[in-house]
């Protein structure tokens, strides 16, 4: 199911304008099926799914943060294609100034299609944005015991590739505001990293709001896709980290 089926209140978004220029096509990636409520039966025991019940919403839910990581690398290979010829707006060479390495996001994506969970969580805690939109730079290099979600949202997860200890994707899991309406519609961040253990992708979802996606170049490049709830569709907004 594409991420607009989720209904997340685009249309009704009372937002400006992003700045920058068009991006690909919307949904980036796949999320509408991460979250759903708690199924008989069980779950996969190679997925990462969590039970969770969170406030104000009246039954529990399942988060499968296994499908939310494959969602997230869905995106990158398709911005992966888009930069290939990102069409009318874009800065010419935009990928090679995001990405020294031309096979950078590739093979990101392709870490994490290969990844499963692992039993740890990052050890120290991860730098966020607005509480719960992971920017980590760089994958935690320790791991430590990991409990169970809460309805707070508990720890961020790791996923790595078989028989190695390299974290490959991190997850956050956060409620609802108590000013939403839908208090069943969590915040869901992943970041992915490439081998040398740099974050390339960030996918932030807002389950009750909207989605955004970021590409995290080098030289402190980084390109922003986000959605414009009256035109329906993704802008692309360059970024320099490094310029306050």
């Amino acid at each position: 199911m594409a991420f607009g089926a989720l209904a997340l209140g685009w249309v009704i978004a009372a937002a400006p304008p992003p700045a920058g220029f068009d991006g690909p096509p919307p949904p980036l990636g796949r999320v509408g099926d991460v979250v759903e409520p708690v199924q008989p039966g069980g779950y996969p025991s190679n997925e990462r799914v969590e039970l969770v019940t969170l406030p104000g919403c009246p039954r529990p839910q399942a988060l499968r943060l296994s499908r939310f990581v494959a969602g997230a690398a869905e995106a990158g290979a398709e911005l992966e294609a888009w930069l290939a010829a990102p069409g009318p707006g874009a800065p010419p060479g935009l990928a090679r100034k995001l990405f020294d390495d031309p096979r950078a996001l590739g093979e990101t994506v392709k870490r994490a299609r290969q990844s499963g969970p692992v039993q740890g969580a990052p050890c120290d805690p991860l730098p966020a944005r607005d509480g719960w939109k992971l920017v980590p730079a760089r994958a935690p290099s320790k791991l430590c015991k990991a409990k169970a979600a809460s309805p707070a949202g508990g720890p961020d997860f790791a996923f790595s590739l078989p028989g190695q200890q390299a974290v490959s994707a991190v997850v956050r899991m956060r409620p609802a505001p108590s000013r939403q309406a839908d208090r069943c519609r969590p915040r869901l961040s992943a970041v992915l990293f490439d081998l040398s253990g740099k974050a390339r992708l960030r996918y932030q979802a807002d389950f009750g709001g909207g989605l955004e996606v970021e590409l995290v170049g080098d030289r402190c490049e980084e390109l922003a896709l986000v959605f414009d709830a009256a035109a329906q569709k993704f802008r692309a907004v360059p970024r320099n980290a490094c310029t306050p």
